[in-house]
């Protein structure tokens, strides 16, 4: 529900997008690229054509929407020690005093974030 967006492709090429004839108005293409290279796990890359967020009221509803259309690709490294230096997060149970239990809760969210 954002654009229209002025794309190059077709059902024969490596952006594969499927359009209409006559009109050529892009009909469907593909909802995520993604570069790995076996030798290399941690030099992946990856791009999704929308943004982080699936709410349109979010800033990042459509954040990569833009580097999608560019070709551009975003890191994603898949070993463990490699992904926790991008990011950690840390969840600390709330306990509530009058009931006993345990919860999580948004305000008690700890967040290590190192950027790359």
């Amino acid at each position: 529900n954002r654009g229209p967006f002025p794309v190059s492709g077709s059902t024969s090429t490596v952006n594969k997008m499927e359009y209409g004839e006559g009109d050529f108005r892009v009909l469907s293409g593909a909802s995520m690229r993604q570069i790995t290279d076996l030798s290399d796990l941690d030099g992946a890359m990856a791009m999704i054509p929308g943004g982080q967020s699936g709410n349109p009221a979010s800033d990042h509803y459509d954040d990569l929407t833009g580097k999608w259309l560019e070709g551009d690709y975003h890191p994603i490294p898949l070993d463990r020690e490699a992904v926790q230096e991008i990011h950690r997060l840390i969840l600390q149970p709330e306990f509530h005093v009058q009931t006993g239990e345990a919860s999580m809760s948004q305000g008690f969210l700890s967040q290590e974030s190192q950027e790359r």
